[in-house]
């Protein structure tokens, strides 16, 4: 029984032509997998060649520019398969030119052929379509003066493996290149990302405002004294700075970018590094509540939905 006739570019494999087969049985669908590895490598083997896979044999005959491809199982002997290889090269060549092959630019460019193909083989399988003795001697004289080339699946399985995690390394380097290099806009903020980002603000302000009158205070001390205390500055970095931090942090609540949550927890250090500077300097329940307000917005932060990001 004859479970799928393809039909390949030779140069490329470029699918130009195949039966209707849409069983979904795991054997059948690792041997199409197995197909597709092969018709990138016709010209790797020889002009015929067959591959046994889970119970399926596959038989295949490259003629000049195109090649077909045969998926039957043990019912169908070596002689038929290649007998029925002929019937469809013959058939196809009949209908096409190779320099309509050659030329060919997109997949299943002979998709009128289908009908050619699956005909052809629904006929076979009925057994409607029969093969002569002398066809059937010719074929067998044929193989033998060119035996097939018998092609292990573990080498066409392995190569495709490696094909496959090249792209995979590839488009994953593409990704992450994409990714460090563009800034990316989130979805608009929902309600209680307002409320961090208008929390964070508030303390940052708050803070500034504490930091302006250290630094009145400290300027007075400078043109009566003419002396500078470093603890003083320190404080005045401390809170004016606040405000710079909870101003990226509202900034990285709106925009994404690669390690955008390691930034954020850096942040969220500095915060609490200005907040322990300053611990004595402000009422217990106003440190608390900074302490709070910044953890929140870190969370929200780390958490921002950026499946549906948008491109700035």
């Amino acid at each position: 029984m004859i479970i799928s006739v393809s039909l390949y570019r030779a140069s490329d494999g470029l699918p130009i032509a195949a039966s209707t087969e849409y069983s979904q049985d795991k054997a059948l669908v690792d041997c199409k997998r197995l197909i597709k590895g092969v018709s990138t490598r016709f010209r790797d083997f020889k002009r015929t060649c067959t591959a046994h896979n889970r119970g399926y044999t596959l038989c295949w005959q490259v003629d000049s520019e195109f090649a077909v491809v045969l998926l039957i199982d043990s019912r169908t002997t070596a002689s038929e398969a290649f007998c029925f290889l002929k019937l469809v090269i013959e058939r196809f060549s009949a209908h096409y030119e190779p320099n309509k092959v050659i030329s060919a630019q997109r997949p299943f460019a002979f998709i009128d052929f289908d009908a050619v193909v699956e005909s052809l083989r629904r006929k076979f399988n009925k057994a409607v379509l029969q093969f002569s003795a002398d066809e059937i001697k010719q074929t067998d004289s044929f193989l033998s003066q060119n035996k097939p080339q018998v092609i292990q699946p573990k080498e066409i399985k392995l190569e495709m493996g490696k094909r496959r995690g090249k792209e995979l390394l590839q488009s994953k380097f593409q990704q992450s290149r994409t990714a460090s290099t563009c800034i990316v806009r989130l979805p608009p903020p929902t309600v209680t990302d307002v409320f961090a980002m208008v929390s964070a603000l508030v303390a940052g302000a708050l803070s500034f405002a504490r930091g302006h009158q250290i630094a009145t205070h400290q300027w007075k001390r400078w043109n009566l004294e003419r002396h500078t205390d470093a603890e003083e500055h320190l404080h005045i970095l401390t809170f004016k700075g606040t405000l710079i931090l909870c101003l990226i942090q509202v900034w990285l609540m709106v925009f994404w970018f690669s390690f955008r949550r390691l930034f954020n927890f850096f942040i969220f250090v500095l915060l609490m590094m200005c907040c322990a500077i300053e611990f004595d300097n402000r009422h217990w329940s106003a440190n608390v509540l900074f302490i709070l307000s910044h953890f929140y917005a870190t969370v929200k932060i780390h958490f921002r939905n950026s499946d549906k990001r948008k491109e700035t």
